[in-house]
């Protein structure tokens, strides 16, 4: 049987880490080997921990160099076949171990499965991808949802300390550097919690760093030519630059910044509405959206949502209608959905709308407004 370890790394999770171990210990795969590090809690973790260490192989609890470290502890306790990490505010589907043992074949060296994450009572499915160039422009795997056999860290080592939030992002393009491949289901393995150091600007300073140094390597081993590298290298800088700037905006947003006098007519003036305007989302992008158009003092005449229980009700103190109605009304739709973008506008094309002058994306707009940032929001 193959013998599969889970590290589970923990600090101050009293609130979630119990579901999260009972979703490990309750797999009931008789080839688990569980492993817990705790960075040394003081809110109750521990004794959660002491719980259920019958069915731990291995815990610690003492101080440590921040996640990656701990992790790495992880692996020097590991001795299974394959090496997983299970967050504590995660949680596994009931038969993703076995599903893991059936599908992990001797030829294979990582396995990356499908995500379904939760933000706030939102929740979406993630599911993995095979596009090599897309990994270096962005993590196209969640950590949680891989599965990797143990000797790849024996031989390549473990998570590089360097980086305080993508070392993992970091030691998947290692491994495609050293010739490994990632093989992936869409099936959805894990269940995880946005919202933590992966969701911090200074991710996408180090993940940048880390991918322009895997496509040098790739580069240097003559596997990419210089026209190939540089164009990965112009859309790995722009997807992060543009990442970095969100944050910024997201900043000055809860700092009132737009509303701020001769602020609103200067963004106004950049986007030169001349008809009324409505939303297309009611989500966290949508909510962002609505917030600016108050700064400025834009009124939406109402949203869009494809989701029908949303229909005939109030979002936001704004009315919800359904995008079949779209071409009764003579408003500017703004695309505001962060994960169906290409698909919403896929859905107004074929309706007859066309960008820029029927609807406009809401990640332009936040774009547009990158010098308007740049010279005013320190």
């Amino acid at each position: 049987m193959m013998k599969i370890s889970v590290v589970t790394v923990a600090y101050n999770a009293a609130d979630t880490i119990e579901q999260t171990i009972c979703s490990v210990l309750e797999q009931g795969y008789e080839g688990l080997e569980y492993i817990v590090i705790d960075g040394g809690s003081t809110d109750g973790t521990i004794e959660i921990i002491q719980k259920y260490e019958n069915g731990i192989a291995y815990w610690s609890s003492g101080p440590d160099r921040g996640i990656y470290h701990a992790m790495n502890k992880g692996i020097d306790a590991a001795t299974g076949d394959i090496i997983a990490f299970l967050n504590s505010d995660d949680w596994y589907e009931k038969d993703t171990l076995q599903y893991v043992a059936q599908v992990f074949h001797k030829d294979m060296d990582i396995l990356a499965g499908g995500v379904r994450s939760y933000s706030g009572s939102t929740q979406r499915e993630q599911k993995a991808a095979d596009d090599w160039k897309e990994l270096f422009i962005r993590m196209i795997y969640n950590h949680p949802g891989i599965f990797a056999r143990r000797e790849l860290f024996e031989r390549y080592g473990g998570f590089d300390e360097y980086y305080q939030l993508a070392a993992d992002y970091d030691w998947l393009l290692r491994m495609y550097v050293q010739g490994r491949t990632v093989s992936y289901t869409k099936k959805i393995l894990v269940n995880f919690r946005t919202g933590g150091a992966s969701s911090a600007k200074e991710i996408h300073r180090e993940s940048m760093d880390a991918s322009l140094a895997a496509l040098q390597a790739l580069k240097d081993q003559k596997r990419i030519g210089s026209m190939e590298y540089e164009d990965l290298k112009h859309k790995v800088m722009e997807y992060r630059q543009d990442a970095m700037m969100v944050f910024d905006f997201k900043s000055a947003l809860k700092e009132h910044f737009f509303a701020r006098d001769g602020i609103a007519d200067e963004v106004k003036a950049i986007w030169n509405f001349n008809r009324k305007v409505s939303v297309f989302g009611c989500g966290e992008a949508g909510a962002e959206c609505l917030e600016l158009f108050r700064q400025t003092g834009i009124l939406p005449v109402c949203c869009w949502d494809n989701q029908k229980s949303r229909w005939g009700t109030y979002w936001k103190g704004i009315a919800v209608k359904n995008p079949a109605d779209i071409h009764k009304d003579d408003s500017v739709v703004i695309i505001t959905s962060t994960y169906y973008e290409k698909e919403i506008e896929r859905q107004l094309t074929n309706m007859g709308l066309e960008e820029n002058k029927d609807y406009i994306l809401y990640s332009w707009m936040r774009r547009s407004l990158c010098d308007l940032l740049k010279r005013y929001y320190k």
